[in-house]
């Protein structure tokens, strides 16, 4: 079995297994660097207030952040989804996490994940070359590629990957 695990600017998830091409005797296929047609980016706050604003009236393209706006369009983005979804204040995180709460230091805010988005891009979008152009935006902090990884697993349940020596 092969698992596809996707990666972000701060963690990892699973997004699938496939069957083992090499148990079928086929070869190895060569599995995608990143996801095609997603871009991975963390802007500054006021960017990202502004994101959440043209996402709530639905134009995408309008943030009102002009180099912002022509990265967006120039590279045909069709969604922009928040990567972290949730409560975002100090008060419903404490409540909705209320033993990591009492393990944070006294007058500790929680991180501001708000500022992170994957964007869905058209088609044909070059992925390096929008990667490079929002990575160099002034309200871009991080722009990446939307990783994936490869791991191969046992083909059977509970079976070692490998057998050493008995």
């Amino acid at each position: 079995m092969l698992l596809t695990v996707t990666c972000s600017l701060v963690g990892c998830a699973s997004v699938g297994f496939s069957a083992d091409r090499q148990a079928a005797g086929e070869p190895p296929a060569a599995a995608p660097r990143y996801m095609p047609g997603e871009v991975l980016i963390k802007v500054k706050p006021e960017a990202a207030r502004a994101i959440q604003q043209a996402r709530a009236t639905g134009a995408i393209t309008a943030t009102g952040i002009a180099s912002l706006d022509a990265l967006l369009s120039r590279y045909g983005v069709v969604t922009i989804e928040p990567v972290f979804q949730g409560p975002s204040d100090s008060d419903a995180i404490n409540a909705r996490f209320p033993e990591r709460a009492k393990r944070a230091p006294r007058g500790a805010a929680p991180p501001d994940l708000g500022g992170f988005f994957k964007l869905s891009l058209k088609p044909d979008a070059n992925i390096p070359d929008a990667v490079s152009a929002f990575g160099l935006d002034p309200n871009v902090d991080v722009a990446q590629p939307n990783y994936t990884i490869t791991i191969n697993q046992p083909s059977t349940v509970g079976e070692p990957a490998s057998r050493g020596p008995q």
